[in-house]
């Protein structure tokens, strides 16, 4: 069984390791976040650069809890400020806790345990619509 949270599991294309992050010289597209923290099999910590207002990080930690039992464990610390004082609670909370249960899906798959699928709201559909222009996926796992 490969690492359910080693970055090719986890990461996209707009996540890279803090130490090599830099802006995109071109002013195109900028990461959300770097990964700030990894340690296979226990924990990915990414550290926010976007967008402007959110200053943190986001954790994803592997916690043994006893000899038949782990508890995977999701914890965001951050301070918003500027427009981000409103952004966060209209658009990127909604958005964030849909992504979070899509991956706590995904790691209940992963490990062949039952699925509790959390199918998007209207809102959080109507959301993911106007962000992507119009483009947006329907919700879905294998």
């Amino acid at each position: 069984m490969h690492n359910v949270l080693s970055p090719s599991n986890l990461l996209t294309r707009r996540f890279h390791p803090c130490e090599t992050y830099q802006t995109d010289k071109a002013g195109s597209e900028e990461p959300d976040g770097c990964v700030e923290k990894y340690e296979a099999g226990k924990l990915v910590q990414f550290r926010f650069t976007a967008p402007r207002g959110f200053n943190g990080v986001h954790r994803l930690e592997v916690l043994q809890k006893g000899a038949k039992e782990t508890e995977l464990r999701h914890t965001i610390e951050r301070n918003t400020e500027d427009t981000a004082l409103l952004s966060w609670p209209i658009l990127v909370r909604p958005l964030h806790n849909a992504l979070v249960e899509d991956a706590l899906t995904l790691v209940e798959e992963h490990l062949d345990l039952e699925k509790h699928v959390k199918y998007w709201s209207v809102y959080v559909r109507v959301l993911r619509w106007i962000v992507s222009g119009g483009k947006s996926g329907r919700q879905s796992f294998s």
